[in-house]
């Protein structure tokens, strides 16, 4: 069982601890024109350098010429760039930052929500996208969420009923919340209302079913501080209410595939985005970062 590691944003990132592993195929930038003389490798694959390709970390990119002058809108400027590997190749590279607050500093700029060389910057979607229908069963907060303090989470379960839900602390096994659950398959508690302490994994469960449905960690208030401050910068920035809220998912998306060992936060993201799916001018991004979400929190298979 993989272990999860206490956030520390505002010292050490969690990406520079031994045995860290980066997400798969992460998603770092995006072309919001079609560049001619340019193809770019990815998968082991040469294709067209396209409006709309997402570059992934380590995808190459062949270009005659100054590939800084492409048209690619960075997820996080300048954590996110090229670099030179050959006279006409170019590597995809996220230079992982280290120091207090950069990830969340960068907030005018992070997920490609600022402007690059005056073209308007594109939402951040991750490729691991769920095709199809948006009706995923999913059990939330999923098999391994983190917490913030003071917010509320919503847990549900998968196609049976039971009587009671019960957490308890992995380390000693000993039970530190119960609540009847009777004629419900949903409810939200906070992290304070279960006794959660900060840094410890917990795991849940509901009656009738021997192993833990998913596993807990609340974030430290100096961590938590950290992902906060970058809500709040959006919503401040936001023109909108529903500019607010596909930015906000979009950010806790992206914090969580880049530190899925320490950082666990589609279920909120989830919630932002309720209702987002039906309304004019949003649908499809909303349902992609929907999707994206909903991937991480698939119902177990109970045999």
């Amino acid at each position: 069982m993989m272990k999860v590691a206490k956030l520390a944003l505002c010292s050490t990132l969690l990406l520079l601890l031994p045995g860290h592993s980066f997400a798969q195929q992460q998603d770092i930038g995006i072309f919001y024109q079609n560049e001619k003389n340019c193809r770019i490798k990815q998968n082991n694959e040469w294709g067209a350098c396209k409006k709309g390709l997402m570059v992934a970390e380590g995808d190459i990119i062949e270009v005659a010429g100054d590939a800084s002058a492409l048209g690619v809108q960075w997820v996080a400027p300048p954590f996110t760039h090229v670099e030179k590997i050959s006279p006409n190749q170019f590597k995809a590279v996220f230079a992982r930052p280290a120091g207090k607050r950069t990830m969340v500093s960068s907030i005018s700029n992070i997920l490609g929500f600022g402007r690059s060389g005056g073209n308007e910057g594109q939402y951040h979607v991750t490729r691991s996208i769920v095709p199809g229908d948006t009706r995923i069963n999913i059990q939330s907060p999923g098999q391994m969420a983190t917490l913030l303090p003071g917010v509320e989470v919503p847990f549900s379960w998968c196609g049976f009923s039971s009587a009671r839900f019960t957490v308890v602390h992995e380390k000693s096994g000993i039970p530190v919340f119960t609540r009847d659950i009777s004629g419900r398959q949903s409810f939200s508690v906070t992290p304070e209302t279960m006794g959660l302490q900060s840094g410890v994994r917990y795991s849940w469960s509901v009656e009738g079913i021997k192993e833990p449905l998913g596993h807990l960690v609340l974030l430290g208030k100096e961590s938590a501080a950290e992902i906060t401050d970058g809500l709040k910068d959006i919503e401040k920035a936001a023109a909108s209410r529903v500019e607010k809220k596909l930015k906000q998912a979009a950010y806790l998306n992206f914090l969580s595939e880049t530190y899925p060992d320490g950082i666990n936060l589609y279920w909120r993201s989830l919630e932002l985005l309720t209702g987002m799916e039906k309304e004019n001018g949003t649908a499809e991004l909303a349902r992609k970062l929907g999707n994206a979400a909903r991937e991480k929190m698939v119902c177990l298979d109970l045999g």
